[in-house]
């Protein structure tokens, strides 16, 4: 403990005052509590961005991939796309993609070799935050270059985010693929999209009372 600090008591003005001085007051206090929980929303905004999409101003970014028979693949490819595309907020991309959607599709047949309908496999998966990650202490210590390799390496995996088997019959594909995007829609992007409403809504909340404050 500092020995050249005045006592405490409340005999003492003079060392009451001292500490008393050492707090800032209730105003500078609440500067520094909402600026340090800006600090701490836009650095989660960030690193949401990087997983995910933000609504109205970013579109989810989806890859989409089917294997499949000649005579479903086609069919899947056209029923998914165009559902995914009425959702609003949907960009179908190639490469850097913030959601990507795989679907193994398989043509069921009965013992006579006659067509009885589809097995469609599906799984969702998000790009690894590799950014992010190399954003922790223990990374701090890498150089530019292998920072770089470790990201590009970090990228190559993914999160599993959703995961389920669609069957229907013969006459019930459209129906099955429309099935498909709204449970990937109500469990994945719906969910990113309360989140990321939250975020905005937190982040307008602490600017409104710096603006107050200042």
């Amino acid at each position: 403990m500092r020995s050249d600090l005045p006592p405490f008591s409340a005999d003492n003005r003079e060392g009451l005052e001292y500490f008393v001085g050492q707090y800032p007051s209730p105003k500078d206090s609440m500067k520094t509590l909402i600026l340090f929980l800006m600090g701490v929303v836009l650095g989660c905004t960030q690193t949401t961005e990087q997983i995910k999409s933000r609504r109205d101003t970013e579109a989810f970014r989806i890859t989409l991939s089917v294997d499949s028979s000649d005579e479903s693949k086609s069919r899947i490819e056209s029923y998914i796309r165009r559902e995914l595309r009425s959702l609003g907020d949907v960009t179908l991309v190639e490469t850097n993609s913030s959601v990507a959607i795989r679907l193994v599709g398989i043509d069921l047949k009965s013992r006579a070799d006659r067509p009885q309908g589809y097995a469609i496999s599906v799984v969702v998966a998000a790009p690894f935050p590799a950014r992010a990650y190399l954003g922790m202490p223990m990374f701090a210590c890498l150089t530019e270059h292998d920072r770089k390799n470790v990201e590009e390496g970090l990228r190559k995996y993914e999160l599993p985010e959703f995961h389920s088997l669609f069957v229907c019959g013969q006459d019930e594909l459209k129906t099955s693929c429309d099935h498909i995007v709204a449970a990937v829609d109500s469990s994945v992007l719906e969910p990113q999209r309360k989140l990321n409403d939250t975020f905005r809504q937190l982040n307008n909340a602490i600017r409104e009372q710096l603006r107050k404050t200042n």
